[in-house]
């Protein structure tokens, strides 16, 4: 009888042992797939966006009023999803500037409209409180194209690329984001126009954690 008894305890022992170590095991794994989806949420976010941009001279001559001219640009920014942020990008952008010539030869006054295409690489670095983003950083844009205009620019006569400084804001509700971005013109678009160019841009798109 004792010596069944001491069995009996030393099987309950075991069995105790076993199902303590599969319990703790099991709360382990549990804890490990719940913080797991939040460490992988806090890598990186992903932002397909579209919007529309809106491009004015920053030096108007006197007495022009120039007023600003509508684009429409789409791309992708990429962000680090933490409090401070780097948050890059690539965008092909549709812009476009309203010119005033007045040609001594023919004495005509022309005012009319420059369009012409850009892929543009911004790089910003801000601060995000719970979904609020603000940021700045420099923006480096290629032009593509130029439209046909009055006043015969073509792609020649624009500069190999042209850099900017951003003052942004945005925000994210579920899927869906939004951002505000005023980029001002730091060197001229073209040597012949010899104008900096400010663009204020609105954007809406998607946001992907990953």
């Amino acid at each position: 009888m004792i010596d069944g008894f001491f069995v009996a305890v030393y099987l309950y022992n075991i069995v105790k042992d076993t199902v303590m170590k599969a319990i703790i095991g099991i709360v382990v794994l549990l804890c490990i797939g719940i913080t797991m989806p939040a460490q992988i949420e806090k890598k990186v976010a992903i932002m397909p966006q579209v919007g529309l941009n809106f491009s004015k001279f920053s030096d108007e001559p006197q007495n022009i009023d120039y007023g600003f001219r509508t684009g429409f640009h789409a791309g992708l920014f990429v962000r680090t999803n933490q409090t401070i942020f780097i948050q890059p990008g690539i965008f092909y952008s549709r812009n476009g500037n309203q010119l005033y010539h007045y040609d001594d030869i023919s004495v005509d006054n022309i005012l009319s409209n420059v369009d012409y295409s850009m892929i543009k690489l911004p790089v910003f670095f801000g601060l995000k409180i719970w979904n609020l983003r603000v940021y700045t950083g420099p923006t480096v844009s290629f032009p593509v194209s130029v439209f046909e205009n009055s006043f015969g620019l073509e792609y020649s006569d624009f500069s190999l690329a042209a850099f900017g400084m951003n003052l942004g804001a945005g925000f994210h509700i579920g899927i869906f984001s939004f951002d505000f971005n005023y980029e001002f013109g730091l060197t001229p678009l073209s040597p012949v126009i010899n104008n900096k160019t400010d663009v204020l841009s609105v954007n809406a798109g998607l946001h992907f954690k990953f």
